[in-house]
């Protein structure tokens, strides 16, 4: 049940500058577990844990028109809910994002996409946890990440549940690395015992590991 490294899932023809909530996730480079440990149904960030976090908090200072919201690390991997708020504009636009370009030049004026936010959130945790653990040059990210617009409260609510309850359902997730395959039932099980969510909502829950 694990999936390979994947490809850009970007929508063919999507303005993803466009204002609305976007479902992100970004898997650590060969899934290695180095973001934390989860215990006793919670997560213990490791220090590149604790860095991931902050740089994600850090997102709304450089771009003023994007907000963070639901957010959750996990040993190999991260979900978030990033909202753009409307079509802002930052110069510059190449990785990584914001830097100035070489010779003093002004560079030219780009709108921001979600994929210049997740990649200066990349670019900041790398470098910073590159520089703990004297790993100059190490890739901590995979190139690419996955996303899903959100597109009713509704489907927001259960992206929301489903970010925040990860941690209870890792040894059913698929970057797990016991690469054991998921077992709906038990899953089930385990929500109703760590939860006061209905049948409805359980469903709508793993419908989003899917």
């Amino acid at each position: 049940m694990r999936s390979p490294e994947r490809r850009s899932p970007r929508l063919t023809g999507f303005d993803y500058s466009e204002a609305g909530a976007y479902f992100v996730t970004v898997c650590t480079a060969g899934r290695r577990c180095i973001l934390g440990n989860i215990v006793q149904g919670k997560i213990v960030l490791s220090a590149a844990g604790e860095v991931v976090q902050e740089c994600w908090k850090e997102i709304p200072v450089h771009f003023p028109h994007v907000r963070t919201h639901a957010f959750q690390v996990m040993p190999n991997h991260v979900h978030g809910i990033v909202e753009i708020l409307h079509k802002g504009m930052c110069r510059g636009g190449v990785s990584p994002p914001l830097s100035p370009s070489r010779g003093g030049e002004t560079p030219p004026l780009h709108g921001v996409t979600l994929g210049n936010v997740v990649a200066f959130f990349k670019y900041q945790a790398t470098r910073r946890i590159n520089v703990i653990r004297e790993t100059p040059g190490r890739k901590v990210f995979q190139r690419s990440f996955h996303d899903r617009i959100i597109r009713e409260d509704t489907e927001y609510f259960f992206v929301e549940q489903y970010i925040s309850l990860n941690p209870i359902m890792w040894q059913f997730d698929r970057e797990h690395p016991g690469e054991q395959p998921l077992r709906s039932d038990e899953l089930r099980n385990e929500l109703r015992r760590h939860t006061a969510l209905d049948d409805y909502a359980i469903e709508r829950i793993i419908e989003q590991n899917a």
